[in-house]
């Protein structure tokens, strides 16, 4: 705390609690602790999340102009969120609950759902499980297991009403601070944004895009 950091938000941080410490009149003491007696908090210090990234703020905003802005993030941090309300993987500043797939409120929201990609299993289920709308954004692989979780033949089951393939951009992603740039991989590949609604069918069966049926292969 003496010298300092490089790092503007730790430097806001401590800013901020010594305001407090002076407002209520607190006399904070720091204290020298050796790094192999400081193993756990150290170690929280260098953890990573591997799927820190957000999608393109603009490709968002045009997505919830077609179909409605949604009312919590459900795979977010304090650093990527895209709505005021979000749950997170870790405890962190704003987040209204840990981990996303342990709520039971997920009826009561419309659901926006970026999840890292091992998860759209999980959340195909809870989506289904609770009737819960839902805005899904997830690549576009008929060859992957959970792809038969979504549609049979040329067609998405019921309980999407709706499917906007993105733009393949350079920018289509953006990394959070613990992740150095989004991987290369994903320029490759289309990704989607689904509109989930189990309480009533659609009109019509809506249609896979053909042409990404073709040429997407999960790696």
């Amino acid at each position: 705390m003496g010298q300092g950091s490089t790092d503007l938000r730790l430097n806001k941080i401590v800013l901020r609690i010594i305001s407090l410490t002076m407002e209520h009149d607190i006399t904070l003491l720091s204290t020298w602790v050796p790094r192999d007696q400081n193993k756990i908090a150290d170690g929280l210090t260098h953890l990573e999340e591997p799927c820190d990234w957000t999608l393109n703020a603009d490709i968002f905003q045009k997505i919830v102009a077609q179909w409605g802005l949604p009312t919590i993030d459900r795979f977010a941090s304090h650093s990527n969120h895209l709505l005021d309300r979000f749950n997170s993987m870790l405890r962190c500043p704003g987040s209204v609950g840990i981990n996303g797939l342990a709520q039971r409120d997920w009826s009561e929201h419309f659901n926006w759902c970026f999840p890292p990609f091992n998860l759209i299993p999980l959340v195909i289920s809870i989506i289904r499980q609770f009737s819960a709308a839902s805005i899904l954004v997830l690549p576009l692989w008929p060859s992957s297991p959970w792809w038969p979780l979504l549609s049979k033949g040329q067609h998405f089951f019921p309980f999407v009403h709706g499917c906007r393939v993105l733009p393949r951009l350079e920018n289509l992603l953006t990394p959070g601070p613990s992740t150095a740039s989004a991987p290369r991989a994903f320029m490759r590949w289309t990704f989607l944004a689904v509109l989930c609604f189990s309480a009533k069918p659609p009109p019509q069966p809506i249609p896979i895009p053909s042409y990404a049926c073709r040429t997407q292969v999960h790696p």
